[in-house]
């Protein structure tokens, strides 16, 4: 048995699709600073990053690439100390290991690697699994929800309070600018006018 192991970082976007390296060696701060920019050269607009706190992400040519402007597109916001139920790539990375590989033993990394590409390739086509790794860690708005924050609206109004909750939430971790209010709060300050 052998103690070598595969490091991989992995991005997930709000319209499903899975970007991630798998680099040879193990990550070092500049190999996490690569993958941040292939973000930002991928995707545009702006993108939130869940950081989970390892120390590597608060190493210093992190906090200079972020500081070198990257920071503006690229906010942060850190999760719990451990908290895999609040990061979809978590629910990802289970469904790969549970259903995708299964049982799978390889006999090297070149092995593993096309293993690792085959499961994500099945795994890109089920859009509905990435859907509900973002749904159900509560990050996933709407198109509807989206629709309002980009009309530059800043009040959302709901009925319901769960919903409401759920919505606010999500608004507040994507920095929407949009504020949550029940219509009983709209009705009650029109009431003390």
């Amino acid at each position: 048995m052998t103690r070598d192991h595969r490091a991989a970082s992995a991005a997930l976007t709000a319209d499903q699709r899975l970007l991630r390296q798998t680099p040879t060696a193990a990550y070092h701060s500049p190999d996490v600073v690569r993958c941040r920019r292939l973000l930002l050269r991928k995707l545009a607009g702006a993108l939130l990053l869940l950081w989970e706190g390892a120390p590597l992400q608060r190493s210093q040519p992190i906090k200079e690439f972020l500081a070198r402007g990257a920071a503006k597109r690229l906010p942060l916001e850190q999760l719990p100390g451990y908290a895999p139920d609040l990061h979809p790539l978590e629910g990802l990375w289970n469904s790969l290991k549970c259903r995708e590989w299964g049982t799978v033993c390889c006999r090297d990394f070149a092995e593993l690697d096309t293993a690792l590409r085959r499961a994500k390739a099945r795994r890109r086509h089920k859009r509905h699994v990435l859907r509900g790794c973002i749904a159900e860690c509560g990050y996933y708005l709407s198109s509807s929800i989206q629709a309002s924050v980009d009309t530059g609206a800043e009040v959302l109004c709901a009925a319901d309070t769960s919903c409401l909750m759920h919505i606010g939430g999500g608004l507040h971790r994507l920095r929407a600018g949009v504020r949550a209010m029940h219509l009983a709060e709209i009705l009650a300050s029109v009431e003390g006018e």
